[in-house]
């Protein structure tokens, strides 16, 4: 964290705070940093590629986000949630 200073590099993004401010804490009490996955950001990664594979012919950015906020919204309706949570139980 020295050298990041040191460096005028941020130190608010979410590894270095989390280095800075949680890990001796975690170490102690968990004596170790354990197996922390990082699933939901690389699903997210993935949803973000498909995403732009899906607009890439798009020219106008602002149809472009306007299309992707529809597409946020509509998997929140509680009927989406419903067929999720239904194919989910499926699937185990």
């Amino acid at each position: 964290m020295t050298l990041r200073r040191a460096l005028d590099l941020s130190t608010t993004t979410p590894k270095p705070h989390a280095i800075e401010d949680h890990l001796c804490d975690q170490l102690k009490r968990f004596k170790g940093i354990g197996d922390f996955t990082e699933d939901f950001v690389e699903q997210s990664h993935q949803e973000g590629i498909r995403d732009e594979q899906r607009l890439c012919t798009l020219k106008d950015k602002n149809h472009a986000a306007s299309t992707v906020s529809k597409w946020e919204f509509k998997c929140k309706l509680p009927s989406v949630q419903a067929k999720i949570a239904e194919m989910n139980q499926q699937s185990k």
